[in-house]
């Protein structure tokens, strides 16, 4: 048997606060269009079920519209089980469709539930308690399947744990898991692991990466289970040190040879790090526009530092010498604000635009 596993999508997550309105409307459009693509992948391997392991909405006030989409893509998929838990993030939120859902879809509640595909059991619940394996009934002789959603560690002795210390003992093949967004998995015994899919679209900066799915076949003894990119973008982090870095220009050429063999589909952050001399500025605006247009969106951010010459300081005494030595001798600020106050100073006095 082939199983799709999948979880976290979040679809109908505003995004507003990462991309601009429009960017951002298109944006959710991809992700909720990310969901058509994964029954389609279903339906390329020949997968028997799909598990969707939890947030598959990003909260319980998505709109009817959201949900509508999703219950059309799983009823078009007919051949194919899709097994269902709610997460932290979308709990209820099937209930509202009521006897509307499709056959197809089985969900699974708050306490262990069971459905039967051939050999293969799948057990999941929404709610993850401490100690919830004691009553879980699962027989050697099937292929059992858990879907789960919280986080890992060694022992469930505390709710939204999942103890793998627990599950060694138990006849598991896979586990399913969701709520950590990216790829991971956890031995279990020789028998099975625990595997987090991921999203698999991310929708910022904290889901860098390749993003995606993962197809598991089970045979009458064993498992094998592999990840498989679907996402529509990948977004980037990309670190420029500024230490020799004293015009716009190699600035600029630094940020063109980092970010060489990205595609214009994805979307980038570029983070300034490091130090630099007292007559160097950056303007994050400036290089956001240089560079915007070669990538679906980008953004900067400068968490580099200014370097002091504290010698050439003492010796300055012009008014930018004075303001410096101010600040540094100020001991109410720490030195994260100094070098705020410094840099937005030593802007001010070049004439730059100060936000």
């Amino acid at each position: 048997m082939k199983i799709l596993h999948t979880a976290d999508l979040h679809l109908g997550s505003p995004l507003s606060s990462r991309l601009p309105a429009e960017k951002a409307r298109l944006r959710r459009r991809e992700l909720l269009g990310s969901f058509g693509s994964i029954a389609a992948l279903a339906r390329k391997e020949k997968c028997e079920a799909v598990i969707l392991a939890g947030d598959i909405f990003d909260s319980a006030e998505v709109s009817p519209s959201t949900v509508k989409e999703v219950m059309a893509v799983i009823s078009g998929t007919p051949e194919t089980a899709f097994l269902a838990i709610e997460g932290n993030h979308d709990e209820s939120i099937f209930r509202p469709v009521g006897t509307g859902l499709p056959e197809n879809l089985i969900l699974f509640g708050k306490e262990w539930g069971y459905h039967r595909i051939g050999n293969v059991i799948f057990a999941g619940r929404s709610e993850t308690k401490r100690n919830m394996f004691s009553s879980l009934t699962l027989s050697p002789e099937d292929r059992n399947v858990l879907i789960l959603h919280g986080d890992v560690a060694d022992h469930s002795d505390e709710d939204y744990k999942i103890g793998i210390g627990e599950l060694r003992e138990l006849p598991v093949d896979y586990v399913a898991l969701g709520h950590y967004h990216s790829y991971r998995e956890y031995p279990i015994s020789a028998r099975g692991c625990a595997v987090y899919a991921g999203t698999p679209e991310g929708r910022g900066f904290d889901e860098l990466g390749e993003k995606g799915v993962v197809i598991v076949e089970l045979d009458g003894t064993s498992h094998a289970h592999r990840f498989v990119k679907n996402a529509k973008r990948t977004l980037h982090e990309i670190t420029i040190p500024t230490d020799d870095i004293t015009s716009e220009y190699r600035l600029d050429a630094a940020i063109k040879e980092a970010t060489r063999g990205i595609p214009y589909s994805d979307i980038v952050r570029i983070l300034l790090i490091g130090e630099h001399d007292m007559e160097t500025s950056f303007d994050t605006d400036a290089i956001r526009l240089r560079h915007s247009d070669a990538f679906f969106h980008l953004e900067c951010r400068d968490d580099s530092r200014v370097r002091f010459d504290i010698e050439k300081i003492k010796l300055d005494r012009t008014l930018k010498g004075e303001f410096i030595r101010g600040v540094l001798a100020d001991e109410s600020l720490s030195g994260s604000d100094k070098q705020k106050i410094i840099a937005m100073g030593l802007g001010a006095l070049r004439g730059d635009d100060i936000d």
